[in-house]
């Protein structure tokens, strides 16, 4: 047995862990990637569209 193996066994007396317990973090943490990358989309966005008004505002009118 890999260390890893025992160290994820150890963990998992410790919590208590169950089938039914470990589906429900897989759920939770897929919801939570869903969000994070939501997020992160967000934020790109917002700097596509900040980087856009500083060009705009950069332009000097012809003299």
């Amino acid at each position: 047995m890999s260390k890893f193996l025992r160290i994820m066994h150890r963990g998992h007396s410790k919590v208590g862990y169950s089938e039914r317990k470990g589906r429900l973090l897989m759920v939770m943490s897929d919801e939570q990637h869903k969000h994070i990358a939501s997020v992160i989309l967000q934020w790109l966005n917002q700097d596509k569209n900040c980087a856009a008004e500083l060009s705009v505002g950069n332009k000097r009118p012809k003299k």
